[in-house]
């Protein structure tokens, strides 16, 4: 039996702390520890059990014991732990706070901070009760009274959540803490593991033959609603049920109608006092159950399946090279460069059908724009109960549940966003990565990854395929792709031979010669938005973010110069324009007066912004 243990915990340090193993506890690799670590206590993960003693002096230094083992099998297998060092080792990450973003499972670990009263706090308490308050104390009147109630309130008890302590005391945290210096009260971290099952109330109904009209109508026997009964506790129901006021046979029949099972939220909606469940449940007609919360994955009716349709044969080829990297059981990268409306997603969806009836698993990587709620519902609609959400939408109990799903076997198919990649799957055979040169895999929080590159890196090491999809695919794939170390597969057609999108391009500058005015809109577009709109349809209309309004001249085309503080371009005008620039606030600059035509005789503002606010830009005088 090993006597040690290293672990590695989510603090901002790059090395493992070493714990001594309690005799009795078994603590696994991969499994999560709770250890003493400071004043407080923390979850890690257990990477090696071993007998090797630290290189301290034991007799000045002592070792600190795990508290206890929370898990009794690894909840990081062997890959997903090598992983994390990879990502460590490769992005110069604090490995427990990789494992940490590993691991969706902050909502079983429950922080609590408790405090109890010292010998110090208790003989305060009883000077102050034989001779008042301290004179000379810092604190105020009223201060010192709350430090009282706190020695008071904890006096009779062993030790208090400090949640309850403040409710109780209305003390501040400020106070407690001065009270911890002067060795009044302890402070304890007592965190410990917790329950996260999302459960629901539900109120279950006892007893069918009530006497309430509507309820004798039920058959003994039907789902939900128990068989009728004889005898004394058949006659006591009857008895009560004889005595209900209106309230309460209203909420009784809504049970009944309902096959004997409703949960208390639904029925918050009748309009009946809350008290009157309460009633129901003390007289014995009604008991309160705990039953899991069920999972929505969408709330939206799902579309068309995308297998209703015939695959052209670029997705027909498509499919047979992705389906012969998954059947070589080893790595193999394969770029899917698709144009809009190519099919994509269904060659996506096609493969990972293929990939489960294998019995095998797959993840499916989106960006965080991607993951809809329409999305999710095509999802359950193709996959079912198979198919596990994660994203940052969902609440950290419902991402705890997810991930233990998926860690039982119950979910084969995983799709979400960038953490995704670290679903707990078995036997994985392929990695999807859906445009893939997304800004969004980029995690931009410690511990900073790609995961679009870690995608890579898991399935090289769990000797799956990835396939990176994309209509505008980034330069390090497409390169990779060009250099065979990846597969290429185009896509270079829409379904059903659909065409692009009708894309026009209209010269401002030439609709300002021929109309004389500045427009944000023009002639062209605002007739096609009268035309939609004449037919009931919407329109979006998208413009730049940050639109740079610029100066230019009525006739021909100005110069241009650039501030030096952000390199923003203006055009120069004949005549002397006075302007503000934005990053020196109040200082004025002059735009020189040099210009190309010599019919240019004023400044226009060419922006959406000069358009609402005039001329305003970024200048440097000019020389």
């Amino acid at each position: 039996m090993a006597l040690f243990c290293d672990v590695a915990l989510a603090v901002p340090l790059d090395l493992v702390f070493t714990y001594a193993i309690p005799p009795g506890m078994e603590p696994v690799v991969g499994g999560r520890v709770l250890v003493p670590f400071r004043q407080q206590r923390l979850s890690g993960i257990a990477i090696e059990l071993h007998d090797r003693p630290p290189r301290v002096n034991t007799a000045q230094v002592k070792i600190k014991k795990v508290i206890e083992a929370l898990d009794l099998s690894p909840v990081l297998d062997e890959q997903l732990l090598k992983l994390g060092k990879w990502i460590a080792d490769y992005y110069l990450a604090p490995i427990g706070e990789v494992f940490r973003t590993m691991l969706p499972l902050s909502a079983e670990f429950k922080r609590s901070i408790a405090y109890r009263i010292t010998d110090e706090g208790r003989l305060a308490l009883h000077l102050a009760g034989m001779s008042g308050s301290p004179a000379r104390s810092k604190r105020t009147p009223e201060q010192q009274l709350v430090e009282f109630r706190v020695l008071d309130y904890l006096a009779e008890r062993e030790s208090v959540q400090e949640e309850r302590l403040r409710g109780a005391t209305r003390v501040a945290k400020a106070l407690l803490s001065g009270m911890v210096r002067k060795k009044w009260i302890a402070r304890e971290d007592v965190s410990a593991a917790r329950d996260a099952a999302r459960l629901v109330k539900v109120a279950v109904l006892l007893a069918a033959e009530t006497g309430v009209t509507g309820i004798n109508e039920f058959d003994d026997g039907a789902p939900g609603v128990p068989a009728r009964q004889d005898g004394p506790e058949a006659r006591h129901h009857t008895n009560s049920a004889k005595k209900l006021n209106e309230n309460q046979r209203t909420l009784i029949e809504t049970l009944a109608a309902s096959g004997g099972r409703v949960p208390v939220e639904a029925l918050r909606s009748l309009d009946v006092p809350r008290s009157t469940l309460g009633t129901l449940v003390r007289r014995g007609l009604i008991e309160l159950v705990d039953e899991p919360q069920d999972f929505t994955a969408s709330k939206l009716k799902p579309r068309q399946s995308p297998f209703e349709f015939e695959f052209s044969p670029a997705q027909n080829e498509a499919l047979r090279k992705i389906g012969e990297a998954v059947a070589s059981r080893k790595f193999a990268g394969l770029l899917l460069h698709g144009i809009t409306g190519s099919g994509k997603t269904a060659v996506y969806l096609a493969c990972m059908r293929q990939v489960l009836d294998q019995g095998r698993s797959s993840i499916l990587l989106v960006p965080e724009i991607g993951l809809t709620p329409a999305v999710a519902a095509d999802l359950h609609q193709v996959f079912g109960d198979e198919v596990a959400i994660l994203h940052s939408g969902l609440s950290n109990a419902e991402r705890a549940e997810q991930w233990h799903r998926i860690r039982r076997g119950e979910a084969r198919v995983v799709a979400g966003t960038r953490s995704a990649v670290f679903a707990p799957v078995s036997d994985l055979a392929l990695v999807i990565v859906d445009e893939e040169q997304d800004s969004s895999y980029k995690q931009e929080e410690t511990p900073r990854y790609h995961a679009r590159d870690v995608a890579v890196m898991r399935a090289k090491m769990a000797g799956a395929a990835v396939v990176l999809g994309s209509a505008t695919p980034s330069l390090e794939s497409y390169y990779n792709a060009k250099k065979n170390k990846y597969a290429l597969v185009e896509l270079p057609d829409r379904v059903e031979m659909r065409p692009l999108p009708e894309v026009e391009i209209v010269d401002m500058r030439q609709e300002f010669q021929e109309t004389g005015q500045e427009q944000v809109i023009s002639r062209k577009l605002a007739e096609e938005i009268r035309e939609r709109l004449d037919k009931k349809e919407q329109v979006m209309v998208l413009r730049r973010l940050h639109d740079s309004p610029q100066a230019r001249a009525q006739n021909g085309m100005p110069l241009l110069r650039a501030c030096r503080a952000h390199s923003r371009q203006v055009r120069a005008l004949r005549q002397r324009v006075r302007v503000l620039c934005r990053h020196r606030i109040g200082e004025a600059g002059r735009v020189a007066a040099r210009h190309v035509s010599a019919g240019a005789h004023r400044a226009v503002g060419s922006g959406y912004g000069a358009r609402q606010g005039g001329f305003r830009t970024c200048a440097e005088r000019a020389e």
